[in-house]
């Protein structure tokens, strides 16, 4: 299991996780490939990162890594960081589902995407969840698959409906 952590204060945001890159084999069992790799993928275009728990890699299909890297280096062409962080839900959930895993949980992934979003001409630090976890459990997958969510107000809120409002400048 990795761990990762997202901070946002006002003057930075910290991404950190474990090293560790593991590939699922077809028997169901992981090998632990990597373990001083980079979880963490830069996206300059949104002053932003991703870094991910979950599926790393399948033995000569999928490298999560790579795949992030290559929507990162196309961020240019999404008008807004909320239209990037859906346009990743919407890739994954194009990629996950047709990779031969032995136990479909092996297909969960999530992360978080940080990002400064310039709201009333404030630079506006925003986090989004993109997962296919159904809870924090990670026993079982999400059925309607991979979300993008804001979770920055409705967590320094406390509540429990997530809204692509919350990104809006209020009246």
């Amino acid at each position: 299991m990795s761990v990762v952590t997202t901070i946002i204060t006002r003057h930075c945001t910290v991404h950190a996780t474990d090293s560790f890159i593991t590939r699922a084999k077809q028997d169901g069992s992981l090998d632990i490939i990597e373990d001083q790799a980079t979880k963490i993928i830069p996206v300059p275009k949104w002053r932003g990162a991703i870094c991910y728990w979950g599926l790393s890699r399948v033995e000569g299909t999928w490298d999560t890594v790579a795949w992030l890297s290559s929507k990162a280096s196309t961020a240019e062409s999404l008008g807004s960081a909320v239209a990037f962080a859906a346009h990743i839900a919407e890739g994954l959930n194009n990629e996950i589902y047709q990779l031969a895993v032995a136990k479909p949980i092996q297909r969960g992934l999530g992360m978080h995407f940080s990002t400064y979003e310039c709201v009333g001409g404030y630079w506006i630090p925003e986090l989004f969840l993109i997962s296919n976890w159904m809870d924090e459990s990670y026993k079982e997958l999400s059925p309607g698959g991979f979300k993008a969510t804001r979770e920055t107000y409705a967590t320094l809120k406390g509540l429990k409906e997530r809204s692509d409002d919350h990104g809006k400048t209020e009246a």
